[in-house]
């Protein structure tokens, strides 16, 4: 028979996850992505995972927490994550000191639209390969092709034009450019 599962609520982070009943909280944190502090590696000898239980049914308070953590503490309902096992579906609150690292809150800010209008974009371009019918070179046979997608008027630099017979053997005829304006500045792997 399986165990049932309960979900936990980490908040301020906003994070939740199913767990199974028994599932300690410093577990189901980890589980959830969230690293808290436990020095002791969890075996409730350091009292650094302090949380607090909003909702749920939780397991009763070991001799450990009540030895680890303070009375204002205590009375304030804070357990220790390591000690705490799930009976239900729980939230918890997390202080700030109990994070490995510091929280940021994410803040919702304003939209604004932005249309994309790079200087540069990329052509892909497939070439015939040379045959004996066809024995134009590697850039007259490019040009062709670009001609026929509507783009006969690039230009293409020295550089450019010296890297275009190894790039389109290497990439079997089939070549991204580099395209700024009318010009090809450079053949993309």
């Amino acid at each position: 028979m399986t165990k049932p599962t309960f979900e936990v609520d980490l908040q301020p982070i906003g994070r939740r996850i199913q767990v199974p009943a028994g599932t300690n909280l410093l577990d189901a944190a980890r589980l959830a992505g969230v690293e808290l502090v436990a020095i002791c590696g969890g075996e409730g000898t350091c009292g650094t995972c302090r949380v607090r239980p909003v909702s749920g049914l939780l397991s009763p308070r070991t001799l450990t927490e009540e030895a680890e953590l303070s009375d204002e503490e205590l009375a304030a309902g804070y357990r220790l994550a390591c000690q705490a096992e799930v009976l239900s579906d729980v939230r918890v609150d997390i202080p700030p000191e109990s994070f490995t690292a510091p929280q940021r809150l994410q803040l919702e800010g304003q939209e604004i639209p932005t249309a994309l209008d790079p200087v540069v974009v990329p052509l892909e371009v497939e070439v015939p390969p040379p045959s004996l019918s066809d024995l134009r070179s590697d850039l007259t046979r490019l040009r062709a092709a670009l001609t026929r997608l509507g783009y006969g008027d690039l230009r293409f630099s020295l550089p450019v034009s010296a890297d275009l017979p190894e790039k389109l053997r290497a990439n079997r005829w089939r070549v991204r450019l580099a395209v700024r304006g009318n010009e090809v500045v450079a053949i993309l792997p």
